[in-house]
């Protein structure tokens, strides 16, 4: 017990964690859950935009907190990002409707669906511009499922005066992350297992 008190204190002071309410116009009154955690030194940190996925059970989503990718966030931080996990409208305590209905499973309109969540992910972005802590101008986009989506549509029309990148399973200059999550994906063998391979490592800070 007494080793784990030591560890978590470690962790604290290594990094600063901020929960916040990100205003957006179609989330009101309540704004957009986030958590944001860095490292707790100077400066400004290159945003990584960190997006959770849906869940089948429509009854979960209202359960679900960004403390559910703290884990990931960390890892981000850990290699000099400003991590923010943001909780889309309709999940967890964010304002607004759930908007991200893909349609019946006939009709299926997943671009519809991921469209609509970029809003969500641009009016975090936009309320991390004004911060003295973090850096959008070279920043990455990552997500989960539904959040990996949004993600990719993300950058496939960027905000202004920001250069995201996505679909990396991580960034870095150092080793992986290593998350037992990141440990399977990587580990798992597939047919897909040589395009994995094909990925390598940067560092946008030194972009």
């Amino acid at each position: 017990m007494i080793f784990a008190a030591a560890q978590q204190t470690a962790v604290a002071d290594e990094f600063y964690r901020e929960d916040l309410r990100i205003a957006m116009a179609a989330a009101e009154p309540g704004g957009l859950e986030a958590m944001l955690v860095r490292p707790s030194g100077g400066g400004r940190y290159p945003l990584a935009l960190i997006s959770h996925g849906s869940p089948r059970d429509e009854a979960t989503r209202a359960t679900m907190s960004p403390y559910g990718l703290h884990r990931q966030a960390i890892e981000f931080a850990r290699r000099g990002f400003a991590a923010l996990v943001v909780m889309r409208r309709g999940y967890g305590t964010s304002g607004g409707p759930y908007a991200e209905s893909s349609g019946p499973c006939a009709h299926r309109d997943y671009l519809k669906s991921a469209v609509t969540s970029t809003g969500d992910l641009r009016a975090a972005i936009d309320a991390m511009k004004g911060r003295t802590d973090v850096s959008t101008e070279i920043m990455i986009a990552v997500g989960v499922s539904a959040g990996g989506l949004a993600s990719v549509a993300l950058t496939a029309d960027p905000p202004a005066a920001s250069r995201p990148r996505s679909a990396l399973p991580a960034v870095a200059d150092r080793a992986p992350m290593t998350t037992s999550a990141t440990r399977t994906r990587w580990s798992a063998p597939s047919r897909h297992s040589a395009r994995r391979r094909a990925f390598r490592w940067v560092d946008l800070r030194a972009e």
